[in-house]
């Protein structure tokens, strides 16, 4: 039982900082404090730690050889090069979605993509990051769904894996 809740604190925790994320609250480069931001949520560093353990292997923060979490930044030729490969990897997911005949609400994308849009013209930025999170889930869902269909059809896992090596004599 004490795991359980514990597990679900990290994802409650992980959750409020994605919305700091969405919100804008969290600065590029800003230094994130495991005290202060326990104090904050009212929980101890543990919870902290985890969620920002997590958002680490998702690039959401950094982590220091000096084990300080910080908010990352980016150039503006790195920024250029993330939406470049999005729009790559967007085209590329809706071509497959299409070409598989995979259940898509493309009415809901549409609406979406229009959303972000007139949020983006209006500068309401807490708005278009959270159609685009929106969006690019939809988009996930779908792929996953049918990388896992892919694989539960398939042998492909273990075609992949290398032979058994020969015991060595000895």
């Amino acid at each position: 039982m004490h795991m359980a809740l514990k597990k679900n604190l990290d994802v409650t925790i992980h959750e409020a900082f994605l919305e700091e994320i969405l919100q804008g609250n969290w600065k590029p480069g800003q230094a994130l404090n495991l005290d202060e931001l326990a104090e904050r949520y009212g929980v101890s560093r543990t919870p902290i730690q985890q969620a920002l353990k997590r958002m680490h292997t998702q690039g959401m923060v950094v982590f220091s050889s000096k084990g300080h979490f910080s908010v990352p930044t980016f150039s503006e030729k790195e920024v250029c090069d993330i939406i470049e490969m999005r729009l790559l990897l967007e085209r590329q997911a809706l071509t497959d979605i299409q070409n598989k005949l995979l259940p898509m609400d493309f009415e809901t994308l549409e609406r979406l993509a229009g959303e972000c849009v007139a949020s983006n013209k209006t500068s309401n930025i807490v708005q278009t990051r959270r159609t685009d999170l929106d969006f690019h889930r939809i988009l996930v869902d779908v792929s996953v769904r049918s990388m896992t269909a892919f694989r539960a059809n398939s042998s492909w896992p273990t075609t992949f894996l290398p032979a058994t090596p020969a015991p060595s004599s000895r």
